[in-house]
């Protein structure tokens, strides 16, 4: 798993991203609308080969992205 932190000023809509390093989508969280403050979401991506992957968290109108490795 990887687990995804942040925190919200407001309540948001808000959606997790697993890409892979040719843009592909490869695990996403359905939309859910979160309140203000520190919220955690582990993300499941055991079934992902080795490599260089991005975590985009997007809420409302922001958008952050963190890059993450994965070993075997």
């Amino acid at each position: 798993h990887v687990v995804a932190r942040f925190s919200l000023a407001a309540e948001e809509l808000v959606t997790l991203e697993v890409i892979g390093m040719r843009g592909e989508r490869l695990v996403r969280t359905a939309p859910e609308t979160l309140g203000a403050g520190t919220h955690e979401r582990a993300l499941d991506v055991g079934g992902l080969a080795a490599g260089i992957y991005t975590l985009t968290a997007r809420a409302g109108d922001a958008v952050r992205v963190r890059r993450f490795v994965i070993t075997r």
